[in-house]
């Protein structure tokens, strides 16, 4: 009678020393493919700096591009005014309905490839802050209170 528990308790071990071991592998494997191909949410979203109004359209489709095959998941425009780079022929201003229609442009090409776009919402550092600006001119810090009664 003990010959057949023990043959029963040894083959239960065996058959969840198995199991164990291929949940593990699986999980080892799963670890292994989503870092070697991350989900969307898990890819760097980068800075994307327009520099100095040098921006075209096919500028713009080439870096896009070039982000979706690097692996990039995404991208936040910032115009820069101030900077090196690459010069183009005919700069874009900010603000201007050019300027407009290149964001449209990118974000038609973002939606195209699947990239995350975001963009901050002023002409970056060059224009909010340094020694050139006068204070009446500077950012302003806007402070309130609120006391209920």
């Amino acid at each position: 009678m003990r010959g057949v528990f023990y043959t029963k308790m040894i083959s239960i071990v065996f058959i969840l020393s198995v199991l164990f071991n291929k949940g593990a592998a699986q999980q080892t494997n799963l670890l292994k493919s989503g870092f070697q191909n991350p989900p969307h949410s898990a890819k760097p979203v980068v800075w994307w700096h327009w520099v100095g109004n040098n921006v075209t359209k096919e500028g713009i489709t080439k870096d896009l591009e070039w982000m979706k095959r690097a692996g990039i998941g995404g991208f936040q425009a910032f115009d820069v005014s101030i900077g090196g780079g690459q010069t183009v022929e005919k700069k874009i201003k900010y603000m201007t309905p050019e300027w407009f229609e290149l964001i449209k442009h990118t974000a038609a090409e973002a939606d195209r490839l699947g990239l995350e776009m975001t963009m901050v919402t002023a002409a970056g550092w060059s224009e909010t802050g340094g020694t050139w600006v006068k204070p009446h001119e500077a950012m302003k810090k806007l402070v309130w209170s609120q006391l209920n009664i």
